[in-house]
């Protein structure tokens, strides 16, 4: 947990830096988009037998309210 603070509190810092540096909806997109790039190829690393299943028995589609939802708090409408 010490660990995750101490990621928590530089990124948080560099957060703020780069939405003062651009707009929030520009920072809320390219943020959102750098955390699947560097995280989707460890989940399906460290799930590949889990992953065939989940799509044959479209298991993907309970995700869209939760992702829609996540998108629109990006947005803050």
């Amino acid at each position: 947990m010490i660990c995750v603070a101490l990621l928590y509190s530089f990124t948080s810092s560099f957060g703020k830096m780069a939405i003062e540096h651009s707009s929030p909806l520009f920072f809320g997109i390219s943020y959102f988009i750098a955390l699947n790039i560097v995280f989707a190829p460890i989940g399906i690393m460290m799930g590949k037998g889990d992953l065939k299943p989940f799509i044959e028995q479209k298991k993907y589609k309970r995700l869209f309210m939760p992702g829609l939802f996540y998108s629109l708090m990006s947005l803050r409408i």
